[in-house]
């Protein structure tokens, strides 16, 4: 089966381990966005979200993370 990859460097990262992912979402987003503003960031990037879950498949999450340029 053919599986694309792709390796971006610079990112921001948060993770989602609840079941109740919206209010999650939206509280990680503005997390990374203050962040961001806070240490002088751009987002390259989309949001990038990738579902996860341990090898016994009895947890799961969900990494967001999107590609900053550190600004001049």
């Amino acid at each position: 089966s053919y599986r694309p990859y792709f390796f971006l460097d610079n990112m921001l990262h948060g993770r989602i381990t609840s079941n109740n992912f919206i209010t999650d979402e939206i509280a990680l987003l503005e997390d990374m966005n203050e962040f961001a503003s806070d240490n002088n960031l751009t987002f390259t990037s989309p949001y990038y979200h990738t579902m996860r879950k341990s090898f016994s498949g009895e947890q799961g999450w969900i990494d967001v993370k999107a590609k900053v340029y550190e600004n001049d």
